[in-house]
């Protein structure tokens, strides 16, 4: 934003000054400031229209989500630490419980991997191909060869060799961003889901429990992040209305801030309490070995 006009310099020659003549200044005024609309406040600070992301892919109420519920729910996770953090013994038992898993959902489709891989195979031996159209093909064996469990001795064993070309200088940049990507893709295969995704599963499961705990039960939802309190997530959220940790002035985005909670979610609502007690209060890998 200018404030005043600028003033040229007088150039200074080594013969002679020369001395510039500048017409009168002329001050623009100042702009009187725009006065943001306040659409509400969450935890003491308030909150503006103009934060609100606009464009054609915008979703309006996980703008708002982002911009009230967030806040609030990190609030929720410091103050309740203690009681949502993960143990250890937790993350365990659902990493054995995953990986168990895993291999059993290997072994389910080992047949319809090992038809796609000779096909691709085939295509390899036989097919005229453009180096682009093989090199493609090629990446597509190795992603299937990794999951394959008989495989895994002569995917080590590329593993190996593509680390030993990656470690040579005399590489184009596109020869090296190819490998790195085939060393990513045996490396994710190899490696079980366990531990990194049982921490997330847990994480959020605790948090879920504590709220269904606390604000009522009801139904749970299914989401891609696992179960969610679905029910007692609303109730959470109005109780810390009326307590003032947030509040939205405006009526319509108010309105849009429960649309969630609101609208119908079909087949992926829990609503028997048998199938919630075993699906989300009790799930398999939070329940005691028997003996």
């Amino acid at each position: 934003m200018c404030h005043g006009a600028r003033v040229a310099p007088c150039i200074v020659g080594f013969a002679m000054m020369l001395t510039v003549a500048l017409p009168p200044l002329v001050f623009a005024e100042n702009p009187v400031p725009q006065k943001r609309e306040k659409i509400g406040e969450v935890l003491g600070k308030s909150v503006y229209r103009d934060q609100i992301q606009t464009g054609q892919d915008v979703d309006l109420a996980e703008e708002l989500h982002h911009l009230f519920l967030a806040p609030v729910s990190d609030k929720y996770r410091r103050e309740h630490k203690a009681e949502i953090t993960p143990t250890v013994a937790e993350i365990d038992a659902a990493t054995i419980w995953i990986d168990k898993h895993h291999q059993e959902e290997r072994q389910h489709e080992d047949p319809k991997l090992r038809e796609m891989l000779k096909t691709v195979r085939d295509n390899l031996a036989h097919l005229k191909l453009t180096e682009s159209d093989r090199e493609s093909l090629d990446d597509e064996r190795l992603a299937l060869e990794t999951q394959l469990i008989g495989e895994e001795p002569k995917v080590r064993q590329e593993l190996k060799s593509i680390k030993e070309r990656l470690s040579r200088s005399k590489l184009t940049d596109a020869e090296r961003q190819r490998l790195e990507s085939q060393k990513f893709t045996i490396e994710m295969g190899l490696k079980p889901p366990g531990k990194d995704l049982a921490h997330f599963i847990v994480d959020n499961w605790k948090l879920e429990r504590h709220l269904y705990d606390r604000f009522g039960g009801g139904r749970i939802l299914w989401q891609q992040a696992g179960l969610e309190a679905f029910d007692a997530t609303r109730n959470w959220l109005e109780a810390e209305e009326r307590n003032g940790s947030f509040k939205i002035t405006d009526p319509k985005f108010r309105k849009e801030f429960y649309r969630y909670w609101h609208r119908a979610h079909g087949s992926f609502m829990l609503h028997d309490k048998d199938s919630i007690r075993e699906q989300f209060l009790e799930p398999e890998w939070a329940r005691p070995k028997a003996k």
